[in-house]
């Protein structure tokens, strides 16, 4: 017979059993979260696509105008498909992108929305402080409109939202704009470094700081993602997975032991029974067996 291990929880505080309510999301806080930002959910065909992107990136971002500018909004676009996947599957806790069951319109819509918001950071200086500038105010600008938009909430764009959104986070939400803010910049400095002189820097490591700046960016889908997870019932995100994370504080699983079988009842006797009334009570006792009865 298989057997199943049986988790009893208790209250911490007073000992006793309990029915634990549940809530979605997980019960790690944003900060804790940010320690697997690395882990991306995509898989192996993910990881290909990925990389796939990041060629192609770095080949368009060599055209010269009027062809660079809508190649790289068109990339943006294709780029931010992957990172909506991104963000549901690290919001659901999924491993990989096939675990998260969305409809294309799902994924398609937010995606470009979010190529045409963060499509002004293409025309950002690379190299300089008022480029940096930029892009740290367009972070703190952009990550609030990205929230609300993957999180579906009604009228996504609207700043007073944006402001609402960043309000009801607190320091999770500065938290996520700083990191989004360094993810950019790091990009903006690889990319920089691609720009180098092949004197300075050989053709072969511009090409793969160009790459490695392309992938970089799909760390900030990632950081969106599980600010969504940790935060996901403050941004109204409607979760696929409920009932994973206990809701009362102070509740932890006591023991886990191995579940078997009960002993199955006695047998009832089969012996003959003498049925005697005394006092209006019956007695039942078992007679003797004789050598009369049948076998």
């Amino acid at each position: 017979m298989e057997l199943r291990a049986t988790s009893y929880v208790k209250c911490a505080a007073c000992g006793g059993g309990l029915d634990v309510l549940t809530r979605p999301g997980t019960d790690l806080s944003f900060a804790q979260a940010l320690r697997g930002a690395l882990r991306l959910p995509v898989g192996l065909l993910g990881l290909g696509l990925a990389f796939a992107l990041a060629v192609s990136a770095s080949e368009l971002d060599g055209l010269a105008e009027p062809l660079r500018t809508p190649a790289l909004l068109a990339w943006s676009a294709l780029a931010w498909s992957l990172g909506v996947a991104i963000v549901f599957a690290t919001a659901e806790d999924a491993a990989t992108l096939r675990s998260v069951h969305l409809p294309w319109l799902d994924v398609l819509r937010p995606a470009l929305l979010a190529a045409l918001l963060t499509a002004p950071v293409l025309w950002v200086p690379r190299t300089g402080w008022p480029g940096a500038a930029l892009v740290t105010a367009s972070a703190l600008a952009l990550v609030p409109l990205l929230l609300a938009l993957f999180a579906r909430q009604p009228g996504p764009l609207s700043p007073l939202g944006a402001v609402r959104t960043l309000s009801r986070l607190g320091g999770d939400g500065l938290l996520a704009v700083t990191c989004v803010a360094l993810v950019w910049l790091f990009a903006r400095m690889v990319a920089a470094l691609s720009e180098s002189p092949p004197t300075e820097v050989p053709p072969l490591w511009r090409k793969a700081f160009d790459m490695l700046g392309a992938v970089s960016l799909f760390l900030v889908p990632r950081i969106l993602g599980l600010l969504v997870q940790t935060r996901g019932e403050d941004l109204g995100y409607r979760f696929q997975a409920r009932g994973r994370v206990p809701a009362l504080p102070g509740v932890r699983p006591e023991q886990t032991v191995a579940y078997r079988a009960p002993e199955p009842p006695p047998r009832a006797s089969r012996e003959a029974l003498a049925v005697e009334e005394t006092e209006g009570v019956l007695v039942l006792e078992g007679l003797a067996p004789t050598g009369d009865e049948e076998t």
